[in-house]
């Protein structure tokens, strides 16, 4: 039975030349950025391949939206590094570019605990209809 060679990232991968954690900006073209007392808020404009052929953006990147922009409230307020411990999310209507190319990413930080911090986030359309939601909790890193 043939087997693959693992290979585990080295520690301090963001340090590395290769990775570079502005490519989600790139890609999703965040065009304005809000920030105020434990809030954030994006407005940004994906690019068309990220669709499906219908034009709508795939769920699996609204996830990578919601992470993005709870991450960006979390390092934008607070001084530690955390890690995802759990997020639930609520897909309320599809995302679609052909009809409105920009999107508003939210983040809110609900309850900050010495061990747990809850954030709530929401995906909308630029004309405010909200598309997605969620909430995340979050853990200090304890490798920070």
């Amino acid at each position: 039975m043939p087997t693959a060679d693992v290979v585990t990232p080295p520690l301090g991968m963001d340090q590395h030349d290769a990775y570079r954690p502005d490519w989600l900006r790139e890609v999703i073209g965040i065009r304005n950025v809000r920030t105020e007392t434990d809030k954030i808020t994006l407005t940004i404009r994906p690019e068309r391949g990220i669709c499906n052929h219908l034009g709508i953006v795939h769920g699996g990147l609204h996830i990578t939206l919601i992470d993005h922009v709870m991450c960006g409230v979390l390092s934008s307020t607070r001084p530690d590094r955390y890690e995802l411990l759990d997020l639930s999310l609520v897909y309320h209507r599809p995302a679609s570019l052909l009809t409105e190319p920009d999107l508003v990413l939210h983040a809110v930080i609900d309850r900050q605990g010495r061990r747990i911090t809850t954030v709530t986030a929401s995906i909308a359309s630029r004309s405010g209809r909200i598309l997605t939601t969620a909430h995340g909790t979050f853990v200090p890193d304890g490798n920070a």
